[in-house]
């Protein structure tokens, strides 16, 4: 799931790179030639950076976690350690993916919140309606 929101965030990278690596491998030399190779291998350690992006948060918030909000923020906490506060005004767009809520943050990042963890559909309802005002909000179902 990380991977495929990290394409989705950056697609508008995917081709531009690409195409400078070929046409630099075509018609440069020397160490345009390695920057040119470079940029066409770059696609190919998507998964990799995705997977290093998101390895110490999954191991972080594998055993569980609460979330608690107010009118402003909300308040991860991992058991047995610290949280990350996330302020609502931080986040751009949500989106409903495979059972998780896609928090697309203003900032280059996400944060997806399993639909799976909130302990009734109220909770879910209440945590989705801090984000009404943004265009992309799912309705409920």
């Amino acid at each position: 799931m990380g991977v495929e929101e990290y394409i989705v965030s950056f697609w508008w990278m995917a081709v531009p790179i690409p195409l400078f690596g070929v046409l630099a491998l075509l018609f440069g030399s020397g160490a345009v030639q390695t920057i040119g190779l470079l940029a066409v291998l770059w696609p190919f350690t998507l998964f990799v950076r995705a997977w290093f992006a998101t390895s110490k948060a999954g191991r972080l918030y594998e055993k569980g976690v609460e979330v608690e909000w107010d009118d402003e923020n909300a308040y991860f906490c991992p058991e047995a350690n610290r949280g990350v506060r996330l302020r609502f005004e931080s986040v751009r767009q949500v989106a409903r993916r495979h059972g998780y809520l896609v928090l697309r943050l203003r900032r280059t990042g996400f944060l997806l919140v399993s639909e799976a963890a909130f302990a009734n559909p109220f909770e879910a309802e209440d945590f989705l309606s801090r984000f009404r005002g943004l265009s992309s909000v799912p309705a409920p179902p």
